[in-house]
């Protein structure tokens, strides 16, 4: 792994007349330490996680280390915050992406849909599709949508990246929404 070459970590704080310049050495020796040891801290807790946003998370962590550096630097153990403080932030860059895009596109596309049937043709099958497709963006849809498409719930759970349990809870909460919607019709279309 790269190490920040001498005096690049703490030389846009020079100017800093709050940290007293042995604090700052300290700063300076932790920072280069941490930049090494953290990301192989944070791969080791987290497998899927690449390299690069390991190192960039512990970048961004030392970064904040170094603003509350004067309260840090009295701290028995700055790395265990340090940890603290990347661990959280690659929770909130995860669910982040998460929130982002849980499907790619593409890989939705490359999943063969299941072949037509004639009863499938029916008013009903069209009537609880347009609901699958009116349900808001996220988990529930896609499990839904992906099961419409004959995946296994292990296949569903590694398509999203969730858990099995997850994807039971999902579609779960996808039936009771999609019931709802279909009462509604169901009843709408009686009143007529």
């Amino acid at each position: 792994m790269p190490v920040p070459p001498e005096g690049s970590i703490t030389s846009e704080a020079e100017g800093r007349s709050d940290v007293p310049p042995a604090s700052l050495a300290r700063f300076e020796e932790f920072a280069r330490q941490s930049y090494q040891q953290v990301p192989a801290k944070l791969r080791a807790r987290f497998p899927s996680l690449s390299r690069h946003m390991a190192e960039e998370v512990t970048a961004e962590a030392i970064v904040r280390v170094y603003e509350r550096w004067i309260r840090i630097d009295g701290m028995a153990n700055p790395d265990a915050y340090l940890m603290t403080v990347a661990r959280n932030l690659l929770i909130d860059n995860l669910r982040h992406q998460r929130r982002v895009s849980t499907v790619d596109d593409l890989a939705l596309a490359q999943i063969p849909a299941q072949p037509a049937n004639p009863t499938a043709e029916s008013e009903l099958l069209g009537t609880v599709i347009a609901s699958i497709e009116g349900m808001r963006m996220g988990q529930r849809r896609e499990v839904v949508q992906l099961q419409s498409r004959g995946l296994a719930d292990a296949e569903i759970a590694a398509v999203l990246g969730i858990s099995m349990n997850q994807v039971h809870v999902q579609r779960h909460r996808a039936i009771s929404e999609l019931r709802k919607q279909l009462h509604r019709l169901i009843r709408g279309s009686r009143r007529r």
